[in-house]
């Protein structure tokens, strides 16, 4: 029972760390890319980008949501083992999360926009 604790605790700790060092990657490269379209004044030449862009947030919204349930489901699995040792705080790692996908849709929408502009 201990060495499924600990290995819970370490596959949330690695997942944890994963994830915000791809979303902090991904989000900068997002920016980058749409200062780039901005300041180029070509989205309407360079679309494939921008709907590449576009789907790429809407995919990091659905790994954001996956990784909220993992942290959900170790909580109940280490709270289920009698003893609580979270890898990461339930609330911490929701809220994390739930803000990391709010940010993508909302990058997903300047890219949009963007893309809309006449």
């Amino acid at each position: 029972m201990k060495e499924d604790r600990i290995e819970i605790n370490a596959w949330g700790r690695l997942i944890a760390q994963t994830f915000i060092y791809w979303y902090t990657g991904f989000f900068a490269f997002n920016a980058i890319g749409l200062g780039w379209i901005i300041s180029a004044n070509r989205a309407r030449q360079l679309w494939i980008v921008c709907c590449t862009f576009i789907l790429f947030n809407l995919l990091g919204v659905v790994s954001s949501t996956f990784v909220a349930l993992y942290g959900r489901d170790a909580h109940r699995r280490l709270a289920g083992a009698g003893e609580f040792v979270s890898p990461f705080p339930i609330r911490l790692w929701n809220g994390i999360t739930v803000n990391c996908a709010i940010s993508l849709v909302a990058m997903a929408a300047a890219w949009i926009g963007v893309l809309a502009k006449p």
